[in-house]
């Protein structure tokens, strides 16, 4: 993850545990979170840092703002988790819900530019990424747009064409919160008709709240719904295991890919507290296992 990125978010859970926020004052201090921290995390943020200190004033700049940005992100996906569901993580473990808030934050981020990786040949991806900050963001502008029109196009595919000619007629930014609002419309049809595949903790109630909410947050909580319920993607035929326990199976298996022996796979898998085994295993892949 780019430097600015991993800034961001030091920022952001540094603000939340400094005072920030209505949950601030039952969340651990920065000291906590930085021993909570796996040595694997620690050292990228050492690098993020080092590397920051070493800009240019207007790089620095460039890449405070970036930082901005993502701690404002980051307390808009906080603030949208449900008292039950921030209840629910908090009894999976210490540091679950700050956990669960970088995995949405970073998720997000590594889906935008996965649709920009799509766009670009490999010579031109390395050449973008040595540049500096700035250059980098205004280098892959246009390539953003066009990333965005390619979102409003897929998701306006069963639209009818008056609704598909208004919303490509509204200025980009617009277009693509309303093309979500249509992706929202399909998944909440789809799971009016077929209950049995919503995630298994919402009552109706809470599914008429859940259905109401504007399309970002709706598909947010949707994911740790089905994340803390342990339900996994409606077309799957076969129970999943609760969202823990798939989580230390999957920590088991990046372990042993990694090729440290298999004891201690099983050891650091088993008895991790589950915040740090999902800051280091719950990377950008896995959201596709709870959609």
């Amino acid at each position: 993850m780019a430097f600015a990125s991993l800034l961001g978010i030091a920022l952001a859970s540094l603000a939340s545990a400094s005072g920030v926020g209505a949950q601030a004052a039952s969340r651990p201090t920065p000291e906590q979170r930085w021993r909570a921290m796996p040595e694997a995390e620690r050292e990228k943020l050492r690098r993020a840092f080092d590397e920051y200190r070493k800009l240019p004033i207007a790089e620095k700049e460039a890449a405070r703002a970036r930082a901005r940005e993502i701690a404002r992100e980051r307390d808009r996906i906080a603030s949208g988790i449900s008292p039950k569901d921030r209840a629910a993580l908090a009894a999976l473990g210490e540091g679950a819900e700050d956990a669960w808030v970088n995995h949405l934050l970073r998720s997000g981020m590594h889906r935008r530019a996965g649709a920009l990786r799509t766009l670009l040949p490999p010579d031109q991806l390395r050449s973008v990424r040595e540049m500096p900050w700035g250059k980098r963001r205004a280098e892959l502008g246009p390539l953003a747009e066009r990333a965005t029109r390619n979102f409003i196009e897929r998701s306006l595919e069963h639209a009818s064409p008056e609704e598909r000619a208004r919303i490509e007629a509204l200025p980009l930014r617009d277009g693509a919160r309303e093309a979500l609002e249509v992706r929202k419309r399909t998944v909440v049809a789809r799971l009016d008709v077929h209950p049995e595949r919503r995630p298994s903790t919402l009552d109706e109630r809470e599914w008429s709240e859940l259905r109401e909410l504007p399309a970002d947050r709706f598909f947010e909580r949707l994911e740790t719904e089905r994340a803390i319920s342990g339900d996994r993607r409606p077309e799957a035929s076969r129970p999943s295991p609760p969202f823990e326990s798939w989580l230390r199976a999957r920590a088991r298996k990046v372990l042993l890919e990694r090729g440290t022996p298999e004891d201690e796979a099983r050891r650091v898998s088993e008895e991790t507290p589950l915040g740090p085994l999902l800051r280091e295993f719950g990377g950008p892949n896995s959201p596709r296992r709870f959609r």
